[in-house]
């Protein structure tokens, strides 16, 4: 179903790197009570993983960085010793809760092709400082018990408490190609999944991209990941543009008088896709979980540092000619991979 790209420095121009990005679906998330619309048989463990492997060996035949998301540890281990068979190093990073099969996202590059300098493993929220909590007082600790009490739970929840709770970590890794050539930073993410907190998902938006940013410095780079926003979204125009209007609907005001953060990077990033065809992807995401509507969107992406040039993109399928919800026959996870080639 996806599209090919071209194997590592071929055809004209400088050297070729090549990029994916894939949402594989926590093994531990993927159950027929879960994804109900879909037939069992394409939810079965061992059939989506044999899938997602002859998905990753033709990334491993062209050499890509492969990025990934959602990988459980009971599917970490194996992927280890698949990377590993390929002349691959994998570095995974998780972080979610045992339900989620402690769900986190990777990085795995082909060592023959590549020399790592430098990997870092960081939680988003610990890249930012945060003011001191004030600390409660028991005229507040009674007064928040009252409230509670005569009219619920205070449903008004501080945005940046929010965001500064979240467990989400990125992996980034800066390589160089052992032919020589110029070090590139790779840098993945699964944003935090948090649709009803638009202004939680600016902030860790900004984060990750001001992470990035500051590991790469001078360095081209290339930020890959499910970031779980469209692309009309006030989190897309961030990433793309570098900052975001206070005017908008969506921008994390203080709520504290000593914040002075805030969502703005050095650079607005490209995005692969709408660069190179004039849009972004008809979808990437496709899923019906238990009695929810169908999602069909895009969340996923290719961003990159202005210093790169973008020259092919994979060949990603229409919605109208996908038998969905996914997973399906093809499709192992309810995402589609993603990816590009550029040139250094």
């Amino acid at each position: 179903m996806l599209g090919r790209l071209s194997p590592l420095g071929s055809g004209s121009g400088g050297e070729k790197v090549h990029v994916v990005s894939y949402n594989v679906l926590s093994s531990s998330l993927s159950s027929p009570s879960h994804f109900r619309a879909c037939e069992p048989k394409h939810l079965s463990q061992e059939q989506r993983y044999a899938k997602l492997t002859a998905k990753l060996e033709q990334q491993v035949k062209r050499k890509a960085v492969i990025c990934l998301q959602e990988v459980s540890t009971a599917w970490a281990g194996q992927l280890h010793s698949f990377f590993q068979n390929e002349d691959y190093y994998l570095i995974s990073s998780h972080y979610t809760k045992g339900w989620q099969g402690y769900m986190g996202s990777a990085i795995a590059f082909p060592t023959k092709a590549y020399a790592a300098e430098e990997v870092e493993i960081v939680r988003v929220a610990d890249t930012k400082a945060w003011p001191r909590r004030a600390k409660p007082t028991l005229f507040d600790k009674v007064s928040t018990t009252v409230q509670s009490l005569l009219f619920g739970p205070k449903k008004e929840q501080d945005h940046f408490e929010l965001a500064r709770n979240r467990m989400n970590t990125m992996v980034l890794v800066k390589l160089r190609s052992r032919g020589g050539g110029n070090s590139f930073c790779v840098g993945t993410y699964h944003m935090p999944c948090m649709f009803w907190a638009p202004k939680v998902m600016v902030i860790h938006s900004a984060l990750a991209c001001q992470k990035v940013q500051d590991f790469a410095k001078d360095d081209h780079c290339i930020l890959l990941g499910d970031f779980n926003f469209k692309p009309t979204d006030s989190c897309y125009e961030l990433c793309t543009k570098g900052s975001l209007s206070e005017d908008d609907e969506f921008y994390p005001e203080a709520t504290h008088p000593e914040e002075s953060w805030k969502p703005e990077m050095e650079y607005g990033f490209e995005s692969a896709y709408f660069r190179h065809n004039g849009e972004e992807p008809n979808f990437t995401n496709y899923a019906k979980i238990r009695d929810d509507p169908v999602f069909i969107d895009t969340l996923d992406y290719v961003f990159y540092s202005p210093s790169l040039k973008v020259v092919d993109v994979l060949d990603l399928p229409h919605r109208d000619d996908v038998k969905g919800p996914l997973p399906n026959a093809e499709e192992p996870s309810d995402h589609i991979m993603i990816g590009a080639t550029f040139e250094l």
